[in-house]
């Protein structure tokens, strides 16, 4: 049966002295900065109460090799216990003239002053732990550290004695004891069990563990066996919702269209697209306003030894005959600034309210249908269900309730998977479903006859790109890989001329492909498709792993 593994006891003994010296060797000058110390001794009783608290006594006896030490002070681990109270320290051959006990990063530090000496000192430390305690399988079992690892010098003689009372009247055949004790004796109808070490280098610790009958309703240990039935269920129940979905989806398929060009702007079609590709609106609507002649891009390149830069600078030219009032409004807001970047970081407000307007026009046409009541319940209803769900990991992390996980793990699945579940705030009507089918397959067609050109007609493919970029740039399947292979062929066949008027490079040396200069305009915008955004921003990443960090021992 696998133990828990209480660590209930890390001990950080930090011994401060005071300025002295010790005795050094004829022929040599002491060094009173020199101190060093050990463990000569160090004995451990745990004592089981009748009420499930655990009565220790630790007495160690501190072995001064050279210096003088005045305080010392020892820190339990409580990130397996309950609390901890009745605390004393009381010292054999001196006293102890201080005790102060304090919280330090959730455990409890235990610090004592005593009078400056150089001799051997012996300590009793004794104190009442509650909640050691776990619960698995109808067994009872207690797992303690009596010499954490965090100790970095050298402890000899080493005892630890678990006391189990006549009270939970344990048969000896029905206890499990690890390390095997060196003696188990019957003490007043309970059991006295001891285990002893020699010695342990600096740095190794020393645990024992008893298992046995229940006799406590001690909560149950969390293990990963727990945290892997909570997934299980939280992934059981995500998957019923995706189904839900995945059903609905089947039910009602897009229907079958033309793919004829869509009665509508790029940008109106973005947003007709859904959410995801709606941010996408402004860089369509640039390219296609630059290919009717209301603005001009110019790729300028700058190069360093160390890189070369692109910036896309831009000239506004509006012919009013030819705008309509949404797009007016937004080439005077453009006119503002003097490049696509500035465009990006300084219109973004005035970016998402034109969004906002496209959404609503929309909805006015009858082509999206505005969930939103619907939508902002199901929401509230799955963040209300998370909350919930923390609240209950948290109990059961406080009151030590694997079973949990039974509530958790649905739980989870409930609020992750009705957010999926719900779907769009703004779903497509069913003239609406219709409209976005048509979208689809123009881009789709237009992707596909550009491939096509660049095989069979490459210049008739280097006219036809720019025309048809404002659509291709609603496709998640442009990459900016994509665009450059068919600038490869188009160029590769002899077309000189493959960026339209509206858009040119200049300074710097010439790109391989002059197609490049499509991808850096389309990244300037700051709404490139997903495909072209991740396959040409580059980043860099950092990750590291840290563990539970022990301790150190010091002198001062």
């Amino acid at each position: 049966m696998p133990m828990i593994r209480l660590r209930l006891l890390t001990i950080l003994f930090v011994i401060g002295c005071m300025s002295g010296f010790s005795p050094s060797a004829a022929g040599q000058s002491p060094d009173p900065d020199r101190k060093e110390y050990a463990f000569s001794n160090y004995d451990v009783t745990i004592h089981l109460r009748p009420d499930g608290a655990l009565d220790v006594r630790e007495t160690l006896r501190l072995d001064v090799i050279a210096g003088t030490f005045s305080s010392m002070y020892r820190e339990v681990e409580m990130s397996n216990l309950d609390s901890l109270g009745h605390v004393s320290v009381m010292g054999a051959e001196t006293s102890v003239d201080s005790l102060s006990v304090a919280r330090s990063d959730g455990d409890l530090m235990l610090r004592w002053q005593y009078p400056e000496r150089s001799e051997p000192a012996s300590f009793d430390i004794s104190y009442r732990a509650y909640g050691a305690l776990r619960s698995e399988d109808g067994m009872n079992m207690l797992k303690w550290t009596a010499i954490g690892t965090e100790i970095d010098v050298p402890v000899s003689d080493v005892d630890v004695t678990l006391m189990l009372p006549s009270e939970i009247a344990i048969p000896r055949d029905s206890l499990s004891l690890t390390p095997e004790p060196e003696a188990v004796r019957s003490s007043g109808g309970g059991w006295s069990i001891s285990f002893a070490k020699d010695s342990l280098d600096a740095g190794t610790g020393y645990s024992v563990e008893a298992t046995f009958p229940e006799r406590f309703n001690a909560p149950e240990r969390f293990d990963g066996r727990d945290v892997l039935k909570g997934l299980a269920f939280a992934l059981v129940t995500f998957f019923a919702f995706l189904g839900a979905y995945l059903i609905r989806r089947r039910r009602n398929p897009p229907p079958e269209v033309m793919a004829r060009t869509p009665q509508m702007p790029p940008y109106e079609a973005a947003r007709m697209l859904g959410e995801y590709r709606a941010s996408r609106m402004h860089g369509a609507m640039v390219f296609d306003l630059a290919r009717r002649g209301h603005l001009t891009l110019r790729a300028d390149k700058s190069e360093s030894w160390l890189s070369s830069t692109t910036t896309i600078t831009v000239e506004v030219h509006p012919d009013e005959s030819d705008l309509r009032p949404f797009e007016e409004t937004f080439l005077n807001e453009l006119s503002k600034h003097d490049t696509l970047d500035k465009m990006r970081s300084d219109m973004s407000t005035f970016r998402q309210e034109q969004r906002t307007e496209v959404r609503k026009a929309l909805v006015e046409r009858g082509w999206l249908f505005d969930r939103s009541r619907p939508y902002l319940q199901a929401s509230a209803l799955a963040v209300g269900t998370l909350a919930l769900t923390i609240g209950v990991i948290g109990w059961a992390i406080v009151q030590h309730v694997p079973a949990a996980v039974y509530v958790v793990g649905p739980l989870i699945g409930v609020s992750i998977g009705s957010l999926f579940f719900i779907g769009s705030r703004y779903a497509p009507t069913e003239e609406g479903r219709r409209l976005r089918a048509q979208i689809n397959a123009f881009i789709d067609k237009a992707k596909s006859d550009i491939e096509s050109l660049s095989d069979s007609d490459p210049e008739r493919a280097a006219e036809q790109f720019p025309e048809l970029l404002p659509w291709l740039l609603l496709s998640d399947d442009v990459s900016a890989s994509w665009i450059e292979e068919q600038g490869e062929k188009i160029e590769a066949s002899g077309v000189e001329d493959v960026l339209p008027a509206w858009l040119r490079q200049t300074g710097g040396s010439p790109e391989a492909t002059l197609f490049v200069v499509y991808v850096a305009a389309i990244t300037s915008t700051g709404d490139a498709g997903g495909a072209v955004a991740a396959s040409t921003a580059g980043g860099v990443a950092g990750a590291g792993a840290g563990g539970a960090g022990g301790g150190g021992a010091g002198a001062s």
